[in-house]
């Protein structure tokens, strides 16, 4: 196992250096897809602002189409990696920005943070500036678009702050870690599920079950093969932050917090498979349940991709790896993000996961009575 444990570890490697170096996009080269649903002068102008004044390339969907073609039109250049984010505008931009309302775009991007996050911040100092002339007007439409286009016209801009050396390789490590976490989260499993598979073979020869009957408690049983389990995947885990640190991360996530967090998921992965180790009636059903809980847990915890907001997202807050990555992604964004909630919840999580254990391991089967 501990060749396995280097070859992981290189793994982990590869997948954290290929996504440091994924396909990102300058500043002023960001293609992105525009939905205008709104149709007026103020729409147009943001268009114009962010093509001509920020250099983006922008993509913008055909009128005389539906908005139910245009959306899927789109939605298809985005999973193609044609546009790197999608921005709707809604109706009724323009008159709900003069009656003084708060308005607000939407903007859907697969795996690219970064420029979500810039496209973001643009269309938000956009907005800013435009309320203001908003506020001017005091509702007047005529007049909000002739100051409009007078602001256009000077050359009233946003500045846009370039990114730095230092904040380009902090973009990159971050992608990178968030990426290999999201591996983490498949491969952690494999070793609970092999020691998993040693105590369905204990079952088998009747060890476990005479040991059960024995004066071994749960607490002891549980947690010595728990422990030698821990001290295998933490080879892994010490390579991976040995690696990391080698390569001079740049991150708003700690060490500390990358420790805690593989840390608790191999623990989890343990309590996961001692369940259902105990449970299972063969090597099977163990294999069965394993697999897809693994496969399942990782597309609702967005360990690849974010979800989204949709139906399967409400089930997201059942697994693990919804809580892990909300933390990676969280602090990248936001080096203030609250991730107290995060941790309490993965650490609640653990431990119901062991005690559902040793409930399991006291269980004792059923008296079959022959008549």
């Amino acid at each position: 196992m501990i060749p396995a444990a280097i070859l992981i570890t290189a793994i982990m490697t590869i997948v954290y250096m290929g996504g440091r170096t994924s396909q990102t996009y300058g500043v002023g080269e960001i293609p992105i897809g525009i939905i205008d649903r709104d149709k007026s002068l103020l729409s147009a102008d943001m268009q114009k602002f962010l093509e001509g004044e920020l250099g983006m390339r922008v993509e913008s969907a055909d009128n005389t189409q539906s908005y139910e073609e245009n959306m899927d039109f789109m939605t298809n250049r985005l999973l193609d990696a044609k546009i790197a984010v999608l921005v709707e505008i809604p109706e009724g931009l323009q008159d709900k920005m003069l009656a003084g309302q708060e308005v607000k775009l939407e903007m859907l991007s697969l795996n690219d943070y970064a420029n979500e996050a810039y496209m973001e911040s643009y269309i938000n100092n956009y907005m800013q500036r435009t309320a203001l002339l908003a506020q001017a007007a005091k509702g007047d439409a005529a007049l909000f678009e002739s100051l409009l286009h007078e602001a256009s016209t000077d050359g009233m801009t946003v500045i846009a702050q370039e990114k730095t050396g230092v904040n380009a390789k902090k973009g990159m490590d971050e992608r990178g870690l968030s990426l290999m976490v999201g591996f983490f989260t498949f491969v952690g499993f494999g070793y609970p599920m092999f020691m998993g598979m040693l105590l369905l073979e204990d079952k088998k020869n009747g060890t476990f079950n005479r040991i059960r009957a024995s004066s071994v408690k749960p607490a002891v049983y549980i947690g010595g093969i728990s422990l030698s389990n821990l001290a295998v995947s933490a080879l892994v885990i010490l390579g991976i932050l040995a690696m990391l640190t080698v390569s001079g991360m740049e991150s708003n996530v700690s060490y500390g917090m990358m420790l805690f967090l593989l840390i608790n998921y191999t623990l989890y992965c343990i309590g996961f498979n001692l369940l259902a180790a105990f449970l299972s009636k063969s090597s099977f059903a163990f294999l069965t349940v394993g697999v897809a809980y693994i496969s399942i847990g990782n597309i609702l915890g967005g360990a690849y991709f974010p979800l989204g907001e949709n139906i399967l997202s409400r089930l997201s807050v059942l697994v693990p790896q919804y809580f892990m990555l909300n933390t990676i992604r969280g602090l990248a964004e936001d080096a203030s993000y609250r991730y107290g909630i995060n941790v309490c919840v993965l650490i609640l999580m653990t431990v119901l996961m062991f005690l559902m254990a040793a409930v399991a391991y006291t269980r004792r089967e059923n008296t079959h009575i022959q008549g």
